[in-house]
């Protein structure tokens, strides 16, 4: 699964790299929609950490 999570975080990397560009060329809906996608990407891969994290104290 480590696989995985380098290959999400290289995409949400990606995603702020590109957001940075749009900013500086004055997209500012497009820059307002990539901050919300970003940090639903974060939150959904910090819930993903908790709930690896729980599972492994059951075990």
């Amino acid at each position: 699964m480590a696989i995985f999570r380098d290959e999400f975080n290289k995409m949400v990397i990606r995603l702020g790299l590109i957001r940075d560009k749009m900013a500086e060329d004055g997209f500012t809906e497009t820059v307002q929609a990539l901050n919300e996608v970003i940090a639903r990407l974060n939150s959904a891969d910090q819930t993903y950490i908790r709930e690896l994290a729980a599972k492994r104290s059951k075990k």
